[in-house]
């Protein structure tokens, strides 16, 4: 037989076997399972600590030991080998080597030459730790078993088969005549087990097998069917204790029928079907228990599904889960009536996806104890949505699908993140479910409502991208600090074409009542990448309790060509701070009535920013800032101020200078009413290193400061306020051709070219009337810091940076549109 056992258990029994050639009993194996741990490193570690206890010996005699545990002895140039290898890696490494010897051999077992002199070794070693593996796991072992076991396996065969033994094996036979496999366990045998408590019979079955042999006092019955269906009748089977799916065809559907007492339902190492099923007598109680033992039961990409039916009238009450040696992942397990669930697991355990009905499909389940499960479990108990349900959870990262939550359901998580999943969502109720421990909540269907008033350690609501777009009603006693999650689906949203759509949300912070409460806001698609050009659109969202004052905005797996739009932000008065980062390009719609911003900083978006914001820095200083290569577009209002208009200077800063991208800033209104001799400016709008597009409106008695930045730059101002074009070193081309275009400048007492940047001595304080435009000439700047020329009726105005009295690399040149040369002098320019 090939390999059966696997993880920490086969680690745990080879090194026993190997080095004492024995099996712990069940508390000691156990605590040796545990201390080995999950991984090949620990594993290491674990057989080398094991190996230490054998210091004593030497290494040929440590070789003969062990070759003879594993039963390749005798072989005088292996264990000459061994002795030298033993040598050669040191006392420490004595437990990994006979680790590594011992899952050597297992392999072996159809190894061809020169290995093939170990091939029946293979075999009884594979027996060998099988059974050892059966004994320690036994419950009611609680002693060591010593030396080698006593009796050897049966083999079936195609005849009927009268035996009596421990352990029984009933491999497929070929038919040469026929040139078919045949079963060797057939209706006609007769096998009777031994006094000991762990007899064994293992059975491969073909395609629509319905077998019924005679079964007596053999407590484990395992098998293992090759085709798509097959029944293996009990009937006639006594003394049972476990039967055990094994290594089934991956889309076989094994039953074992007609079961006459309660027995383990063990699924082993495969993804096919299981079913078990009693004779009406045996669950005639109220108070039945089964126990369903997973170790490596199906996959993520293939799941498993178990079947528990009780006989007719009657019903299993309680289901006892144990996942262990290996992950398992089962679509459902289907038995009417269960009440109470039970489960353990160290290993990962998925029952169920986030489909309401799935996972555990009884409608009666009103307990679910998972508090004993040290590893993360996904269990879905929502076919039972109907009931009260009380709910613990483990040491592990935890989900629960439910159907809906009500208030007389209670939820214990564990130490991990543990997770909530709504099903259906509570459209209709909002009541408080008593929740503690429970750190995320889920929300799949639309108009879902929540309550958290006992539930005060929830700090994420996830909203998930489903068929029919997910949106919460309502959230009732949000806290300050809570993230909104928009989940995508994944991998199927990284097809070309799969837009991302959620709908609204609604929530009331009513935990938060100070000046500093933040509210936040993500998408993420489980780590995988949107497709290019894909969208993720998010309907409006909404406060409706106490004022929030900060929100945050992350949007994760996106890239360059992704777009991210909000609908609309309604969140009261009091809102001040609002930060958004994505690699994505970004769309905050209707954004124009938080009108009390006193920060935006959109410098984390990548790929572009837009936005339409209201009148700000009506009260306090107000900033947006954005950066990024993409083409940001963001429009606001310089409020008037509120108090104090003659004396307070309230300045409202639009800074762009962390953008590569070709930007567009818009400056509808600066009505900052303010009468400081026009000396301070309410409005700063500072450009990138793009061609940005500025447009601002400056009404009278106020001023603004426009700096483009490098590139090229579009520059419009209007209003009979003043407009204070500043500029630094690179702020604009050295030729009319890369300088910046400024429309709508008024010269001559009204705006003004700020220069103080450059520090120029008085001497050079002034502007120089050029006959014709700069081309490099020597004393082309008259000896002045600046200069100005006609060209085609606009007025082009150089700036001598480096003070050589001639245009030439890195001197600045910008162009008035529509305004002439004899307007443009000294008293224009901002000299210090």
């Amino acid at each position: 037989m090939s390999q059966t056992v696997f993880g920490a258990q086969a680690v745990v029994t080879m090194l026993n076997r190997a080095f004492n050639n024995g099996s712990p009993g069940n508390a000691v194996f156990n605590n040796q399972v545990a201390t080995a741990g999950t991984t090949e490193a620990s594993w290491a570690a674990f057989a080398n600590q094991f190996g230490n206890n054998f210091a004593g010996l030497t290494n040929a005699e440590m070789s003969t030991r062990v070759l003879g545990n594993l039963g390749v002895l005798p072989n005088a140039e292996l264990e000459a080998a061994v002795t030298q290898y033993f040598a050669d890696n040191g006392l420490a490494n004595r437990g990994l080597v006979v680790l590594q010897l011992a899952q050597i051999l297992s392999t072996l077992e159809t190894a061809p030459a020169p290995q093939n002199i170990f091939n029946a070794a293979a075999i009884a070693w594979n027996k060998e730790v099988e059974r050892g593996f059966l004994y320690s796991s036994d419950v009611d072992n609680t002693v060591a078993q010593q030396g080698d076991f006593t009796t050897s396996a049966s083999t079936l065969t195609r005849e009927t088969d009268v035996l009596t033994g421990p352990l029984f094996n009933g491999y497929l036979d070929y038919n040469k005549f026929t040139g078919n496999d045949e079963q060797t366990l057939t209706n006609s045998d007769r096998l009777t087990g031994t006094a000991a408590d762990n007899d064994v019979l293992f059975a491969q079955l073909l395609n629509a097998a319905n077998t019924r042999p005679r079964l007596d006092g053999i407590e484990i019955i395992s098998a293992e069917l090759k085709g798509a269906t097959g029944t293996l009748d009990l009937t006639d089977t006594k003394g049972a204790k476990q039967v055990v799916n094994q290594g089934s065809a991956e889309t076989a559907a094994l039953t074992f029928n007609n079961i006459g007492n309660i027995v383990d339902v063990v699924v082993r190492n495969t993804t096919s079907d299981t079913t078990a099923a009693w004779l009406p007598s045996v669950m005639a109680g109220s108070s039945d228990a089964v126990n369903l033992v997973l170790e490596g039961a199906g996959t993520k990409i293939d799941r498993s599904a178990v079947t528990l039916t009780p006989g007719a009238g009657t019903a299993i009450e309680t289901i006892n889960v144990k996942a262990a040696t290996t992950a398992s992942v089962l679509s459902t397990v289907t038995s009417a009536g269960v009440k109470t669930v039970n489960v353990t697991a160290d290993v990962a355990l998925t029952i169920g996806d986030k489909t309401n009905g799935s996972g555990f499909t009884s409608t009666e389940v009103a307990t679910l104890d998972a508090s004993a499960a040290t590893a993360g479990v996904f269990l879905n108990v929502s076919a039972a949505g109907g009931k009260d349900q009380t709910i613990t959870l483990g040491a592990g990262n935890d989900t629960v699908v439910v159907s809906g939550l009500t208030a007389k359901d209670t939820i214990t998580g564990g130490n991990g993140v543990d997770r909530m999943v709504l099903a259906t969502g509570d459209t209709g109720t909002n009541e408080a479910t008593k929740m503690v421990g429970v750190e995320q909540i889920e929300v799949r269907a639309a108009g879902s409502n929540l309550n958290l008033i006992a539930a005060t350690d929830v700090n994420l609501i996830a909203v998930a991208e489903v068929a029919g777009t997910a949106s919460i009603n309502n959230v009732t006693a949000v806290k300050s600090g809570l993230t909104f999650a928009f989940e995508g689906e994944g991998a199927a949203a990284a097809v070309n074409g799969a837009n991302a759509v959620f709908g609204d949300v609604k929530y009331n912070l009513a935990n938060a009542t100070g000046t500093t409460d933040v509210i936040n806001f993500a998408f993420n698609n489980g780590g995988v990448a949107m497709a290019a050009n894909s969208t993720v659109t998010i309907g409006t969202l909404t406060n409706s309790g106490n004022n929030v004052e900060t929100l945050n905005f992350n949007f994760a797996d996106l890239g360059a060509t992704n777009t991210v739009t909000v609908a609309d932000i309604n969140v009261g008065t009091a809102l001040k701070a609002l930060n958004v980062t994505s690699d994505s390009k970004v769309t905050l719609n209707n954004v124009n009535d938080l009108l009390k911003l006193t920060s935006v900083d959109a410098t984390g978006v990548k790929a572009g920013f837009t936005a339409v914001f209201g009148a700000l820095g009506d009260a306090a200083n107000a900033s947006v800032k954005v950066g990024g290569a993409g083409k940001n577009a963001v429009t606001v209002d310089k409020a008037e101020n509120l108090t104090n208009a003659a004396t307070t200077n309230l300045t409202l800063t639009l800074d762009g200078s962390a953008g590569t991208g070709d930007q567009t800033f818009t400056v509808k209104n600066n009505d900052i009413n303010q009468t400081l001799n026009n000396t301070s400016a309410g409005v700063v709008v500072i450009g990138g290193t793009g061609g940005d597009t500025i447009s601002v409106n400056t009404i009278v008695d106020a001023r603004s400061s426009i700096q483009g930045g490098a590139g090229t730059d579009n520059i419009t101002l209007s209003g009979a306020g003043v407009d204070v074009l500043v500029l630094s070193l690179g702020d604009t081309g050295s030729t009319v051709a890369t300088g910046d275009q400024v429309t709508g400048f008024v010269a001559t007492g009204q705006d003004l070219i700020d220069l103080r940047n450059f520090g120029f001595d008085v001497s050079l304080q002034g502007v120089t009337a050029a006959a014709g435009l700069l081309n490099g000439t020597a004393n082309e700047f008259g000896g002045k810091a600046a200069a100005v020329a006609n060209n085609g009726g606009n007025a082009v105005v150089y700036i001598d940076t480096n003070s050589d009295n001639k245009l030439g690399a890195g001197d600045l040149v910008l162009t008035l549109v529509g305004v002439a040369i004899a307007d443009v002098g000294t008293a224009d320019i901002i000299w210090s």
